[in-house]
């Protein structure tokens, strides 16, 4: 997988089941986090990359649990994830109404 790529991320986790995605998703961010004096779990400064890459496992992660947009998240980034909640529909994972995110955004 690339360095920091949500693109290549998500291709890496589309076989998984619900709970594993939330699991690996929750191991990614966590990898991610790097100790700090000043905030712990604050990411070095000037990776805005890493910070991007950070904000979409964030957006992932609330999509998943609680059906909702992250803010911080792009929309081209979100609208990346549409396919693995199809997916999850499809196996029963996710109710169908948990596809209406991403109409409301197109509107």
């Amino acid at each position: 997988m690339a360095a920091y790529s949500f693109d290549e991320y998500l291709k890496s986790i589309e076989r998984l089941d619900y709970k594993e995605m939330i699991e690996d998703v929750r191991g990614e961010t966590q990898a991610l986090q790097v100790p700090s004096s000043s905030r712990p779990g604050s990411i070095p400064a000037g990776l805005s990359q890493t910070r991007q890459y950070l904000e979409d496992l964030n957006g992932l992660l609330i999509l998943l649990q609680y059906g909702r947009k992250y803010p911080k998240m792009t929309e081209a980034s979100f609208k990346k994830m549409r396919p693995l909640c199809e997916r999850l529909v499809r196996l029963g994972q996710m109710k169908e109404e948990a596809l209406q995110i991403f109409q409301q955004s197109e509107a």
